[in-house]
């Protein structure tokens, strides 16, 4: 049958192909086969590799990317600890912050609401007016530092499981 089609190629592509030694152990090997002319005739070379040492190291090399892998997985589970812990002292902070000012702009605005009932002149009156709206700005800000020492909610959403595992054995299968 090569003989019909005689080109240069490698026999039982795809398959695992064994070789036997003297002492009866197999090894895996690829096998070539070649069309050759001796003395006018046609012949097929043979040629036979063993191919133990290319499969050991493929496995070697496998295994190294596997745990190169693990090791950035956990690097990177690492990182996100770490943002998670600044991210969470960075709330605690704020939120201490927050109380902090806000007891300071009550007796502010408890100052200001008293000295506004006093009699005023109307120079004071309107420096007491901006005093007024600096505090209100200063418990907007308060209230947005408040918010941010919040933890953010997750919103969970359902996991199309089914469909994430067909696609993900397309992927690899292309």
């Amino acid at each position: 049958a090569y003989m019909n089609r005689s080109t240069r190629r490698q026999m039982g592509l795809g398959l695992d192909l064994k070789g036997l030694r003297r002492d009866g152990s197999l090894f895996p090997v690829e096998v070539g086969l070649s069309p050759i002319t001796i003395s006018g005739e046609p012949h097929v070379q043979v040629s036979v590799v063993d191919v133990s040492e290319r499969q050991r190291l493929t496995r070697e090399t496998i295994r190294a990317r596997e745990r190169a892998h693990a090791l950035e997985l956990e690097a990177q589970r690492e990182r996100d600890a770490s943002r998670n812990a600044q991210a969470q002292a960075l709330q605690v902070l704020a939120g201490g912050v927050a109380h902090d000012v806000n007891n300071l702009l009550a007796v502010a605005r408890v100052a200001t609401h008293m000295l506004m009932d006093s009699d005023l002149s109307e120079e004071q009156r309107s420096d007491m007016d901006d005093l007024c709206e600096v505090v209100q700005r200063c418990e907007m800000l308060v209230k947005d530092l408040q918010s941010a020492s919040q933890p953010p909610t997750e919103s969970l959403k359902p996991l199309a499981l089914n469909r994430l595992v067909g696609d993900t054995i397309q992927f690899i299968r292309h």
